[in-house]
């Protein structure tokens, strides 16, 4: 973080997101200064497992004030207070910055509510000084201080003649095992949840194949009833009601299909355009959430003649809100896509109980199967591929910034996304207005009639060809229902 080369930054707050751990590094000398606080606003919660953690970093600093005299020297003593310290610092930041940035993410919960278990303090000197112990010409004139310092003030626990004690104390301050203990924690954690995951997904994929090898049974089923039933005379009375309705009907069931699709074209976009007003709406308020006004003081003169000034300077988490720009489009995405199914479902329904009944006001049942004249409206939606809606999501140059800005920078950060929403709004409305039109276009390129007829009469052809083989058509149709109910019981 804080890197002079923007573009690697920028890739880093990107992996955030995939992190399964995050482990935040602050000295504990200077633990959560505004800096600190400015760079974890680049945190944000995904999906799955995350894991959120703070290091507190060169702790071996911190072991020779008045902490020392309050324990009597105990180093394990000194290392609880120190971290019990912190833990109190840090649950008590995490909270007023929580509750005066509503925008700050629900991944500091877990700093908040679990700070002394979420808190650990390390000391790379320790450990590298515990890594060559024995090599002490490889020593510098810090890990000789840090070294000198220790043996002075805990004798107890380090000395030139006791190795084994010595280092089992300087990796205790150094605190890796417990970093190790927290990695294999998260990598157990994340195999548990894919293990949940991917048997969820089986179960899932097991219960969508049962239902579908049952359909196939009641096909099936449905088939030899047809064929048992049926003789020629039924067949010759199916073929003269065809033609029938063919002649009378095409005619009708083509203008209630294009009726059909104009009613659709207009409501599936004044639906999809709510979903976008409302989506960029939430954002807009995001953004008016996240401005901050904070009262800047100076003073002019001297003695009498000293003034007070002041002014109203704007401040902005520039990290939360980038963070919510990244997710608009994911989100948009998902619900326009949703909203988009569930109506183009509803439609096909309504498409196919109108057309059925078009159909069944020409002619009667008992002449034509309506499990039949099912599959004939089926085909209709068979020959239709439905467009698919994409929006382009890339931030620009210009708030690729985190941290809090303030005065100018502020005002210019949050004037840039005003901007990007108000063009990535517009470009979304353009692309729903271009799924409408592809929409309707690829509806109005099928002439309903020709597919419904063609497809009645391909299937009382085929029925007609499995009576005349009646004996054995049966005979297929039951040892493919047999073998599908093996499948069932596998």
């Amino acid at each position: 973080m804080n890197d002079p080369v923007k573009s690697r930054e920028i890739r880093t707050i990107s992996l955030l997101k995939e992190c399964d751990a995050i482990f935040v590094i602050i000295p504990a000398g200077q633990f959560l200064s505004n800096n600190d606080l400015d760079m974890m606003d680049m945190i944000t919660r995904k999906e799955g497992i995350s894991e959120l953690y703070v290091i507190s970093s060169l702790v071996d600093d911190q072991l020779f004030g008045s902490e020392i005299n309050r324990k009597a020297g105990s180093l394990p003593d000194v290392l609880k207070d120190i971290t019990e310290k912190l833990a109190r610092q840090m649950k008590k930041t995490l909270s007023n910055l929580k509750v005066k940035n509503e925008e700050v993410d629900t991944m500091f919960d877990q700093l908040i509510e679990q700070s002394d278990d979420r808190l650990i303090l390390v000391s790379s000197i320790c450990h590298t000084i515990s890594n060559l112990f024995q090599k002490r010409e490889c020593w510098d004139d810090s890990m000789q201080t840090v070294w000198n310092n220790l043996i002075d003030n805990y004798p107890d626990y380090f000395s030139e003649n006791d190795s084994a004690l010595s280092r089992a104390s300087l990796l205790q301050i150094s605190n890796i095992s417990k970093i190790k203990e927290v990695l294999k924690s998260v990598r157990n954690k994340k195999d548990e949840i894919l293990a949940k995951k991917l048997d969820e997904y089986i179960e899932s994929k097991k219960r969508c194949l049962s239902d579908y090898l049952e359909s196939l049974i009641k096909i099936a089923d449905h088939q030899i009833k047809m064929i048992e039933e049926g003789d020629s005379a039924t067949i010759n009375e199916q073929k003269t009601a065809l033609e029938k309705i063919e002649k009378i009907g095409s005619n009708t069931i083509n203008d209630e299909y294009i009726e059909l699709i104009e009613s659709m074209e207009i409501e599936v976009e004044s639906k999809l355009i709510g979903v976008i007003q409302s989506e960029f709406q939430k954002y807009r308020n995001e953004i008016d959430n996240a401005e901050r006004q904070k009262i800047e003081e100076w003073t002019t003169g001297w003695w009498i003649w000293e003034k007070l000034h002041s002014r109203e300077v704007t401040t902005v988490k520039a990290g939360a809100v980038r963070n919510f720009l990244e997710n608009l489009i994911t989100d948009i995405e998902y619900k326009i896509s949703e909203e988009s199914n569930k109506f183009y479902n509803e439609w096909r329904k309504k498409l196919s109980s109108e057309l059925l009944k078009s159909l069944r006001s020409k002619i009667d049942d008992e002449y034509i199967d309506d499990y039949i004249l099912r599959n004939a409206i089926k085909t209709i939606f068979n020959k239709t591929e439905k467009p698919k809606i994409e929006f382009d999501n890339e931030l620009p140059e210009e708030l690729n910034c985190s941290g809090t800005l303030e005065g100018e920078s502020a005002e210019d950060f949050l004037s840039e996304a005003r901007d990007y929403l108000t063009k990535t709004k517009k470009k979304c409305l353009k692309a729903i207005k271009k799924y409408g039109i592809n929409l309707v276009t690829e509806l109005r390129s099928i002439v309903p009639s020709d597919t419904l007829f063609s497809s009645i009469r391909e299937q009382i052809l085929n029925l007609e060809e499995q009576i005349r083989h009646r004996a054995a058509s049966i005979d297929s149709y039951k040892r493919f229902i047999d073998k599908i109910r093996d499948l069932l019981n596998e």
